[in-house]
């Protein structure tokens, strides 16, 4: 680095070949070593759980590589919302539900719309769906294409919902 005179105090001249997603001068350098540990502290004042999904949440803008992926929320949509979409998926995490009726866990699937490539997490309490997925992280399947379906209607007239390859019948032909 090299020394430059401005106005009657010495600034340091940032060399050019410094890399772009690096934070530069004097506030970069602090926070560059910012502990982040109290980010991970609970309301009630234990440490967050690795199974807590406000911990991944933190996981994931402390991990992002760009200013997109730290400012682009992510949307996050009950299953039902997406039968018939095909999405990619990269994997889940099981979490505790806090509802006092149905399954006492739920999935989060880490997702991406496979049109659009916009993420997104899909929330489901199927249970037939949550032992898809762990079977496909057993078989170490992430990422896949995958799709939901309806296929009837359980208990209440909630419909019956499960995990199956992109319906290609809709595709035109490729000739």
């Amino acid at each position: 680095m090299t020394d430059q005179v401005l106005d009657g105090a010495i600034t340091p001249e940032p060399p050019d070949d410094l890399p772009a997603n690096e934070v530069h001068g004097t506030a970069g350098s602090s926070i560059a070593r910012l502990d982040t540990g109290f980010l991970y502290e609970g309301s009630e004042g234990g440490d967050l759980q690795e199974t807590d999904p406000f911990r991944r949440i933190i996981d994931q803008i402390l991990n992002a590589e760009t200013p997109d992926s730290v400012l682009t929320p992510v949307e996050a949509v009950q299953a039902n919302a997406v039968i018939a979409r095909p999405l990619i998926l990269y994997g889940f995490s099981l979490n505790k539900s806090e509802y006092d009726v149905g399954s006492p866990m739920y999935a989060s699937m880490e997702c991406q719309y496979a049109d659009t490539q916009e993420p997104v997490v899909v929330n489901t309490g199927h249970r037939k769906m949550m032992a898809q997925l762990i079977r496909l992280q057993q078989l170490d399947a992430f990422p896949v294409a995958v799709q939901v379906r309806a296929r009837g209607t359980g208990q209440g007239g909630t419909p019956l919902l499960e995990l199956v390859k992109p319906d290609v019948s809709s595709e035109p032909p490729p000739f």
